[in-house]
């Protein structure tokens, strides 16, 4: 980690980098216009983490591998996200409603 990021982040009480493995929280997200990407938060396993000055440090995570997740966003959540769904797993929940799904 560069030093830019490290003072960035060691001002953070309990801030750690996640491992891939390690369970993390994911917050639900409901879209009025692409609700194909739906989903249900809750518990998933870490599949891949980047860090770099930039984008600081991102997860990906087994419930959606095609979403780049902003750790310190959900770092910031997972006391809220682990009362709220417990042990419950973050899945897709996609509505395939053509008003639900363009842009018009």
């Amino acid at each position: 980690m560069s030093k830019r990021l490290e003072k960035r982040y060691k001002r953070k009480k309990d801030f750690y980098v996640p491992s891939i493995g390690d369970v993390v929280y994911i917050p639900p997200a409901y879209y009025l216009s692409h609700a194909i990407h739906d989903r249900h938060g809750g518990q998933s396993k870490v599949i891949c983490v980047t860090i770099d000055d930039s984008d600081g440090i991102c997860v990906w995570v087994e419930a959606f591998p095609h979403i780049k997740f902003d750790w310190q966003c959900l770092w910031e959540r997972q006391e809220e996200l682990q009362k709220r769904y417990g042990t419950k797993t973050a899945e897709a929940c996609p509505d395939y409603s053509p008003e639900f799904n363009s842009w018009d």
